[in-house]
């Protein structure tokens, strides 16, 4: 198959997928004072939030696992009308809240593509001033993204 048609076929792929999340997720999607809180209520590992034209779609791998040393995001971020650029550093956009604990400093970011689709894998050990940070009493996780495509905060609810 030649480039053209690949890249044609790739951006067909992009629209379906986001036309769909955008339909089938609207339900649990909220808007707040602080940008967009998508809820995760059962359980599942797949998030996404959509505003000031970029899409994000969060995997929070092995969400099940609450003996991992890491908590491990995958993370995709799309547009059509601007360069998401600026966003290269998206560990400096974020932050995690673990049952009430804030948790700013010791993320880590190796992105993947550029332009108008970015993605990589999002990282944080999961001890936090030498304790445990996600153990069998952890209920939830937030993960937040600060001021990506003109949202002020975007939250990211997983409940473990």
């Amino acid at each position: 198959m030649n480039r053209p048609k690949r890249k044609m076929i790739f951006i067909l792929f992009i629209l379906t997928l986001v036309i769909g999340v955008g339909i089938f997720g609207i339900s649990r999607k909220k808007i707040t004072a602080q940008g967009i809180y998508k809820e995760n209520s059962k359980k599942e590992s797949i998030t996404s939030s959509e505003g000031g034209n970029v899409y994000l779609e969060i995997e929070f791998k092995d969400i099940e696992n609450k003996n991992k040393e890491e908590l491990i995001f995958e993370v995709s971020m799309y547009t059509h009308t601007e360069d998401l650029s600026r966003y290269y550093e998206l560990d400096k956009f974020s932050e995690i809240i673990i049952d009430g604990v804030t948790i700013k400093d010791g993320i880590t970011w190796k992105r993947s593509g550029g332009g108008h689709h970015v993605g990589g894998i999002l990282k944080i050990k999961n001890y936090y001033n030498g304790r445990k940070i996600v153990d069998d009493n952890t209920k939830e996780i937030k993960l937040i993204f600060k001021n990506i495509g003109d949202v002020e905060e975007r939250i990211h609810l997983y409940k473990i």
